[in-house]
């Protein structure tokens, strides 16, 4: 089963960009949605404190044509959950 979120829950994310480059980010849910089937859910995360040069390196990927990768399966086992 896919871990439990709710808003305001704090969050520590991995996010890959490439094979290469990925990095470790915090972030606050502010909100969740579950599908009709009730199999998954979408959520809304604000990062905290996201440094200038992460953000950087993400408009770069973004702005290359790079596309981040959505595994599902493979987010739902690294997905690491801090309580809020």
């Amino acid at each position: 089963s896919s871990p439990e979120v709710h808003p305001t829950q704090k969050l520590v994310l991995k996010i890959h960009l490439s094979h290469e480059t990925n990095f470790e980010v915090e972030g606050t849910v502010i909100w969740k949605t579950t599908s009709s089937e009730g199999d998954y859910c979408l959520c809304g995360i604000v990062f905290d404190k996201l440094p200038e040069e992460t953000q950087n390196l993400i408009l770069q990927y973004a702005f290359e044509g790079n596309y981040l990768p959505y595994y599902r399966e493979s987010c739902k086992s690294k997905l690491r959950i801090e309580k809020a």
